[in-house]
Order: C-alpha cells, then structure tokens, then sequence
C-alpha cells in the first residue's frame, strides 16, 4: 500500500505542470486520497471486526488494485480525482495486516515483529522513488501513468497471498469459533516444521473473567473506559499523519527543478523536473526508519522513544526551510523523514496494545482516520504558493512537537499483554506497577496443557 500512498506526491506536481491545475487543484489531488483512507479506516475497521481480519483486508486490496489500474487510464482530472478517492479507501485499511501480526505476536518481541513491517513500507518508498526516477523523465505525457501502473503491481501480489491467508486465531477465540482456532494454530505450527501437543484456549482478561462475545462499534470506543486514551492517540496520530505525510508532499516542493537548475538526471525533459538523486536518497530513509525501533523500542518504551524522534523530526523541518543549499536540504530531508517515520512506527506498535481484541481493528482504524484528517489538511500548507518553503516548514515543524508532548504523556505499553485492561485513573502508577505471568502463551490466548486440565 506504501507505493500507492507514495506514487501521489510525484503525481500531483507532474499533472500539475501536464494538465495546468491551479495550486488548489493540485493540493486536493493528493488530499483527496486521504479523503478516501478517512472513509475507508471506518469501513474496513468495521468490517475486519465484524467479519474477520483476512476478509477485511482481502477487500480492502482488491479495492486499492481495482482503482489504482483504472488511475493510469484517467483522461480527466475529474475521473482521476475519483480514481484516488477510491484508492484511498482501499488503502484505509493500512492498519489491517499490522493487526493481523499483532494478534499473532508473543508480547516480548511483539514491538520487534510488528516494526519490522517498516522495513517493506521502506522497499515501497524506495520502489516508487526509483521507477518515479526512470520513467517520469523518458516521457513528459505518459510517463505519470506508467509509474501510476508500476505502483500498482506489488498490491496486487499482495492481494493474491492474502488469499492463502488463515484467519487470525485470536479473533476467532473472540468470537467463540474456538475450534477455528486451534486449527489455525495447529496450522501454524506445521508450516513452521513444528508439532504441538493436545492443548485447550482459553481467551481470558485479567481477573480471570471470560471475555465476552461482542463488536466494538464507535459508541464503544468513545466509552468513559477509553477516553481518556483515545484524546492521546487521536492526537498523536492526526499530528503524525499531518507532520510526516506532510513532509513527504513537501519534499517534491523542496526538490522540484527550476529554470536555473542543470537538467542532467532529469533526461532533458521539460515535465516533472525534481531533483530525482535528493528525492531517492530522501527515500532511502525509510530504512533507518525501519530498523531504529527495532534496536531502540524494547529498551526505552514507546512514550520516551516516540518523543524522542518528535524532537529531532521538528528540528529537521526548522533546518529544512531556513537551508538553501541542496546538500543541506537532502541532509535535513533524510533525517527529518527517517524521525517522523519512526515517530510513525513507534505509535503503529503502541495502538495495536492499547485497546482489547474484540475493538483493536476498528480502535486502531480510528486512529488510521485521525493520520488522514491530519494528512488531508497537510497539502493546503505544503504544496500552496501562497505559503512559504519557510511558513511551511514551521508548520510541520509545530505539529511534530506537539506530537512529540502528547506521546511522553501516554502510557507506556511495553512487555504488555495485548488484552490487558487500561486504568484510566492513575495511569502511570498503573503501569509502573504492571506485572505478568509468564506462564501462558502471551500472545494472549492461555494453552492449557495438558487438555485434561
């Protein structure tokens, strides 16, 4: 789903300059995808609750494939406007394959496991900026279109594995499906050349009660329970959506050619000049991004590491808009995008433990809603002519420092169960003095072993 995401920061400048759109034009272009996620984070969330997590996500990718194919053949703006709508409800789901892991994840290396997605988000970063690099400039008209089908593909194989997918056993325990769930464990474990004993699961909460049958609908979420840690997250992620997607659209502002610049990586065209090498390097820090949670996130906690990178991220915004020289802006590009994204990661891995198996997809494709009513606003600051390189810089640089304080706030999730209940009322204390048995199988399912017991 990344080069999808992605492919919309080249395609707006280029139709840009191909079709004369105004700067409003343009902005909405790229706000209209995450238009389309904002509608599409509820529907899936909804849907990967109600009807599992493989149906939820299967659809949701043969929607972004279905209309990101049709992408390349748009003759209007109009119909092009429509396409990416619908991508970007098909990409609304992005949370989806993340909860999916989680929920198959053992507690201690479930913050490792699930940043180490950031890694493939990283490969469709550097896929984009790479096909973006050869073929926009070998043809100024259809060059947009070529990497618009490019981008498509890799969604596509996602697509036909995801049929191969067994669904997740947590969410079938959650729905008393119990036998279900035993065989896709059972599954599981033959595939990775293993064989389990006779065992029965138990899906428990703290205290012992047996967790109830139910879907979480927005009534729930917005229950006296969770508000309290749905005001943090929603802020954290319509500030991360905002700041960091935000950064990336500012990038092709930032490394757009102009008429006093060389022309010798851009092959002598006249259309969709960018300044490819600052754009592919800037790319390239989706990989430190991938791996600095992994190194950092178990030892410092996620509230602290989070903040951390909302610090640095805002500092590299500030140096990207005061810098002129190129060298100085794909420095301050590369960092200040490496932080964000890991800032990014960090709150990916944070809000699949925060809230129970029976509400996780849905909480957490809120949570994806906030990012895009974030990124949506963020082209109207970034790609505007009538807002400074400076002005702009300033304003991502805001958003990722208020970020940055809400996370240091939010209680830290490490080493924790996934359906351990949150107080709302002295919620360090809570934390601080949290305490697990390591006696069950912690990706929260208790086996009791033998089947007698």
């Amino acid at each position: 789903m990344a080069t999808e995401i992605f492919l919309m920061s080249y395609l707006s400048e280029c139709l840009t300059q191909n079709w004369d759109l105004t700067s409003s034009e343009e902005a909405s272009l790229s706000s209209v995808v995450f238009a389309g996620q904002i509608f599409g984070a509820v529907l899936w969330g909804t849907i990967g609750d109600i009807c599992g997590r493989k149906k939820a996500l299967l659809y949701s990718q043969l929607a972004t494939v279905v209309s990101g194919f049709a992408t390349q053949l748009s003759p209007n703006y109009v119909i092009l406007t429509v396409m990416r709508f619908i991508v970007g409800v098909g990409t609304g789901g992005l949370m989806l394959p993340i909860n999916y892991l989680a929920e198959l994840c053992p507690a201690k290396s479930r913050g490792v496991l699930v940043s180490s997605v950031g890694f493939f988000w990283a490969a469709g970063n550097i896929y984009v900026a790479l096909f973006a690099w050869v073929s926009l400039p070998t043809d100024e008209y259809r060059g947009w279109r070529t990497l618009s089908f490019v981008c498509m593909v890799p969604i596509a194989m996602a697509a036909i594995c995801s049929f191969y997918f067994p669904e997740s056993p947590r969410w079938l325990l959650s729905r008393g499906r119990d036998g279900e769930a035993v065989n896709v464990l059972k599954g599981i474990a033959q595939l990775a050349g293993s064989q389990l004993e006779p065992f029965k699961l138990v899906g428990v909460i703290p205290g012992g009660q047996e967790r109830t049958l139910e879907s979480a609908s927005l009534w729930d979420l917005l229950g006296r329970e969770y508000w309290n840690t749905n005001i943090r997250v929603w802020i954290i992620w319509s500030c991360v959506g905002f700041s960091y997607y935000g950064l990336v659209l500012f990038l092709t502002r930032v490394f757009e050619k102009d008429d006093n610049d060389d022309d010798d990586d851009i092959s002598g065209s006249n259309r969709c000049k960018f300044k490819f090498l600052s754009m592919f390097i800037s790319a390239l820090a989706e990989i430190p991004a991938a791996a600095a949670p992994l190194v950092l996130l178990h030892r410092f906690g996620r509230n602290t590491l989070q903040s951390f990178f909302c610090v640095l991220g805002a500092l590299s915004c500030i140096c990207l808009g005061v810098t002129r020289r190129d060298a100085g802006r794909t420095l301050f590009a590369f960092v200040g995008r490496a932080v964000l994204r890991s800032a990014f990661n960090v709150a990916i891995v944070a809000v699949t433990e925060l809230y129970p198996t029976h509400m996780r997809t849905f909480a957490a494709c809120m949570a994806v809603f906030m990012s895009r009513l974030g990124a949506f606003l963020s082209p109207y600051l970034v790609l505007r002519d009538d807002v400074s390189v400076l002005q702009s810089s300033f304003g991502l640089a805001t958003t990722s420092l208020v970020m940055g304080a809400v996370a240091f706030m939010t209680p830290d999730t490490r080493d924790m169960h996934l359906d351990e209940r949150i107080s709302e009322v002295d919620i360090k204390e809570r934390f601080s003095s949290m305490s697990f048995s390591r006696n069950s199988m912690d990706v929260g399912l208790v086996i009791r072993n033998p089947i007698s017991t």
